[in-house]
């Protein structure tokens, strides 16, 4: 009884040092980021991006989510911020609006200057228009950096909807959590001048 006290113990103790060490870090970067002008952050940090599915928020194994399977797009940005839901608007000139969380954005940030690869967005068509479910942050950041597009996954069923936006291009699909076939192409053409110089 008492070594599985100690442990739990050890391990109260590890994740508030964890707890710290984020807390920390967060504030350097966040001093530091913020007394930067958006051309300095430009010029900079370049998005990266993961193309795995395994690393997907919303996984193969969410049912509801991707029942028929997913698809991986290569969107232009001017597509994307032209059909946006008006739940997903922001101000494309200012990098710390009210409403957004800093904390998120200031870590993606990090992230991407440490050349560390995120998950793509995930989106889908509702009422007629391009509608975040995951990776706001990310994609804000991403529009603030001035990528010239960004890829995101959407459902299966939202693809022929997606297709009929000016500039969209398939890079990967993937089967549906119950089937056991799926394509995964992680060696992807890079389109976007950002990750061009990257490459």
């Amino acid at each position: 009884m008492r070594e599985d006290r100690e442990i739990k113990l050890d391990a109260v103790l590890k994740m508030r040092q964890e707890g710290r060490e984020r807390s920390e870090r967060y504030q350097i970067n966040r001093k530091r980021f913020r007394s930067l002008t958006l051309d300095d952050l430009r010029s900079a940090i370049k998005p990266h991006w993961s193309y795995e599915a395994s690393d997907l928020k919303y996984n193969l194994s969410n049912e509801k989510f991707f029942p028929q399977g997913y698809t991986l797009l290569r969107a232009p940005l001017k597509s994307v911020l032209s059909d946006m839901h008006d739940n997903n608007y922001f101000d494309q000139d200012v990098l710390f609006p009210v409403q957004r969380h800093d904390q998120k954005i200031i870590e993606i940030l990090a992230e991407w200057e440490s050349m560390l690869a995120l998950t793509p967005p995930v989106v889908q068509c509702l009422e007629g228009r391009i509608a975040f479910n995951d990776g706001m942050h990310r994609f804000t950041v991403a529009c603030l950096l001035q990528s010239n597009d960004i890829p995101m996954y959407v459902k299966r069923e939202d693809e022929a909807w997606f297709l009929t936006l000016p500039g969209m291009q398939v890079i990967d699909s993937g089967e549906g959590p119950n089937q056991a076939s799926a394509t995964h192409d992680t060696s992807l053409p890079a389109s976007d001048e950002h990750e061009q110089e990257n490459a």
